[in-house]
């Protein structure tokens, strides 16, 4: 920190290190309850039927940190996309090399880089990296650096009927594509806790459609491709 920023080891400790050590022992404590499915009210409209929140990795974290506090600002975002399941593409800051370097070696001798890796470079690489299909984005910086443009969305009145021979053969296209906004299962409840188990989607209904959306209780959203911009 010292050859970067000229921050003392009191500063470091007071603004980097401690607070990340404090977000390591929080998620380690709370970790259990935080990821446990959640139960939530069910209207009366939509009775006999249940809803709960079933917490679930969104894929792949890309994490952007910048100079002023180079070590929080990526390793403490890193702490929240393990905690949630998710592999990480870390990208620290050009402007604190020697920092930069540390971190690279530390989570190199630590992890598997199929699981989190270090991208080292400066506005080129974030053009790069901006450009790929991240579940999500952890940024620190400008706005005009982190701004985006919106892709436009279409929804029209078709409904493609894929024909199957095997759930499973469903599970795979399914996973093979872009997360979707909701998922519509069909059949009994034992095969619906399977196939929501292996699959990903903004939200879900079991032998019904849409009603998910009525219920003010549960979230509304799509993740990944579904959920940018909504």
């Amino acid at each position: 920190m010292w050859d970067d920023l000229h921050k003392s080891p009191e500063e470091t400790y007071l603004t980097e290190i401690s607070i990340v050590t404090g977000e390591v022992d929080n998620h380690i404590k709370h970790l259990k309850k935080w990821s446990r499915p959640k139960r939530i009210t069910t209207p009366i409209h939509l009775l006999p039927s249940s809803s709960k929140i079933m917490y679930e990795p969104l894929g792949v974290a890309l994490i952007v940190a910048p100079w002023n506090y180079p070590f929080l600002l990526l390793i403490s975002a890193l702490v929240g996309s393990i905690s949630a399941g998710c592999c990480s593409v870390l990208k620290p800051s050009p402007d604190t090399p020697t920092v930069a370097k540390v971190m690279e070696d530390m989570i190199s001798e630590n992890f598997d880089s199929n699981y989190i890796s270090v991208v080292q470079g400066g506005r080129e690489t974030n053009t790069i990296l901006f450009s790929q299909p991240f579940n999500i984005i952890f940024f620190t910086g400008s706005p005009k650096v982190g701004k985006v443009v919106m892709k436009d969305e279409i929804f029209g009145p078709i409904l493609p009927v894929i024909t199957f021979e095997h759930t499973d053969e469903t599970i795979s296209y399914i996973n093979q594509n872009e997360k979707p906004l909701a998922f519509y299962y069909f059949g009994k409840n034992k095969g619906a806790k399977d196939v929501l188990a292996k699959t990903t989607s903004g939200g879900a209904c079991v032998n019904d459609t849409l009603m998910h959306i009525t219920n003010h209780n549960l979230p509304f959203g799509g993740v990944g491709n579904s959920g940018i911009f909504s």
